[in-house]
């Protein structure tokens, strides 16, 4: 598993590539110095099963640098590390496309955990962070969308249970367990779901489902 790692810290890094290790026997990582140097190390779409950026060091447009990196790296998750946690900044990394916010001072297992729901489809970022105002009878996170929205129409209530879950994170194969669905039934519902909410990412899903704009 090849990890692209983006930090212009190189005692960070260091610490990171420690952690990161612990994913699998056969990591492999390569690192950059920020945005830019991350860009430059992206070859060919897939080069890497996930990629790890700091981008706090980065000019005022960073989040604008963030979004083309995300869409160079594409299909490859995109998760943004950062030296503390901030709310604003949670929510402009998931507007522009990433799979997650990991702040530093996550404990070890929490971060690797975090990556490997990432891996697994899913969306991380401190619940704390991103708390929502609407509960469904599901007693999760919830978003009601009843009229006629975006392209895709609205919501059945099965799709409205997807998105429920999808608001927490939760990967494909952890939603289609909690609903009892195949994967594949999952899948089209997100699909229709980002078409009805007119959304690009499953991360910008989340966000309208925990009521917070984008």
């Amino acid at each position: 598993m090849r990890i692209l790692l983006a930090d212009s810290n190189a005692l960070m890094r260091e610490g990171l590539k420690a952690v990161l290790t612990s994913l699998g026997e056969d990591v492999q990582i390569i690192e950059a110095k920020g945005i830019d140097g991350a860009a430059e190390a992206v070859e060919r779409p897939g080069d890497f099963a996930i990629a790890l950026v700091d981008p706090t060091d980065e000019q005022a447009d960073r989040f604008d640098r963030l979004r083309a990196l995300g869409e160079r790296l594409a299909p490859t998750p995109l998760v943004v590390i950062a030296p503390e946690e901030d709310r604003r900044e949670a929510v402009h990394a998931l507007q522009n496309g990433a799979s997650g916010y990991l702040p530093k001072s996550l404990p070890v297992d929490v971060l690797l955990s975090a990556l490997r729901l990432v891996l697994a489809g899913g969306v991380y970022a401190p619940p704390k962070l991103l708390l929502g105002t609407v509960t469904g009878s599901l007693g999760v996170r919830r978003v009601e969308v009843n009229g006629p929205t975006g392209s895709g129409g609205a919501l059945t209530e099965r799709q409205r249970d997807v998105l429920a879950y999808l608001a927490q994170g939760k990967s494909n194969k952890e939603i289609a367990a909690e609903l009892q669905l195949s994967e594949s039934t999952v899948k089209v519902h997100v699909n229709h779901i980002l078409k009805a909410l007119k959304v690009k990412n499953r991360s910008q899903a989340a966000l309208i489902a925990n009521g917070l704009e984008i």
